[in-house]
């Protein structure tokens, strides 16, 4: 009941309830603690890097845990969710699953402000779907602003000249405009 509550207050984006989350990181149950931690993350509460970095870090543990705390550490903007949320952008699109698609289109979102230069590949691979294609083609954008990547904006280029969709096409012009 305690997590559940916890992660109602992150998705209502109860900022009223910082304070009993930042306490129920201390809590001696590990789901109320990630729960509170995720919360948190969605708050934009820095507070939560550690919690999340270690739950991200977990082995073994809960897959889908550690793709929500990746996605929520890409949001406080840190680093430590780069490699996580690139393995995000790697799966295989799940046809017909709007969660799975959500979720990578999160991660290529987070992704461009997190990621180097080597999370492009990542984010191509994402772009490979329709309904991340937009997510990943600004992440790249982004990526190749922020670092000053030119094979990333040659890359944006390249899919601008052979892109027939216009939706991705407007997506493309956005991105070149950040790179």
């Amino acid at each position: 009941a305690r997590a559940s509550a916890a992660g109602e207050l992150g998705a209502r984006e109860a900022y009223a309830g910082g304070d009993a989350l930042r306490a129920a990181l201390a809590d001696d149950d590990a789901g109320v603690r990630a729960e509170a931690a995720l919360a948190l993350g969605q708050l934009t509460d820095s507070r939560a890097r550690a919690p999340l970095a270690a739950l991200v870090a977990e082995a073994g543990g809960d897959s889908a845990l550690r793709d929500r705390a990746a996605v929520m550490l890409g949001r406080l903007r840190d680093p430590a969710a780069a490699a996580r949320l690139a393995a995000i952008c790697r799966r295989p699109p799940a046809e017909g699953n709007r969660a799975q698609a959500a979720l990578r289109r999160e991660a290529a979102h987070y992704l461009g402000f997190v990621g180097d230069a080597g999370a492009v590949d990542a984010l191509v691979n994402a772009a490979a779907d329709f309904r991340v294609r937009g997510s990943a083609y600004l992440a790249i954008g982004r990526i190749a602003g922020r670092l000053g990547d030119a094979r990333a904006a040659a890359l944006l280029r390249e899919r601008l000249a052979d892109e027939d969709r216009a939706d991705a096409r407007r997506d493309l012009v956005s991105a070149l405009g950040l790179a």
